[in-house]
């Protein structure tokens, strides 16, 4: 009997791997490491084309460009990959230079996805009425779209 739970827990094992957690996760643990303040994890779980954004709007920023969350006093230091350092400062409350910081939802506010293709919609309940996150896959994992 002894030998049967090792070879029972390694078939469970296997049956776990190669399988990709659904968008609806991903979005979940998302939201569990902002709230835990892993903004290194949670800026990993974002798409190619949002950190792209961020890493332009970050440049424009340090270049001390017109742009809408630009402090009014230096340009920041830079520190990890393009464009972490604005996604830190969208994240940090109560306000950067005026722009409200991103509304937090609770992961248990996540409803569910649909899926087309290498695209999914994450439904989310927030005050104001459900929303829709728009997530893709890249590379294999599920990545998600900022707005």
């Amino acid at each position: 009997m002894t030998r049967r739970i090792p070879v029972v827990l390694l078939l469970a094992l296997l049956a776990g791997c190669g399988s990709e957690p659904a968008p609806d996760a991903v979005y979940r643990e998302y939201l569990n490491l902002l709230a835990r303040g892993d903004l290194e994890s949670a800026y990993d779980l974002l798409a190619s084309s949002t950190r792209d954004r961020l890493a332009a709007g970050e440049r424009a920023w340090s270049a001390g460009r017109d742009h809408p969350l630009r402090p009014k006093e230096t340009a920041p230091k830079l520190d990890g990959p393009a464009g972490f350092t604005l996604f830190r400062r969208l994240m940090a409350g109560p306000a950067f230079d005026g722009v409200p910081p991103v509304p937090l939802q609770p992961a248990s506010a996540v409803n569910g996805a649909s899926v087309e293709g290498n695209t999914a919609r994450v439904t989310v309940r927030t005050e104001a009425g459900p929303v829709d996150v728009t997530l893709v896959r890249e590379d294999g994992d599920w990545r998600i779209v900022l707005r």
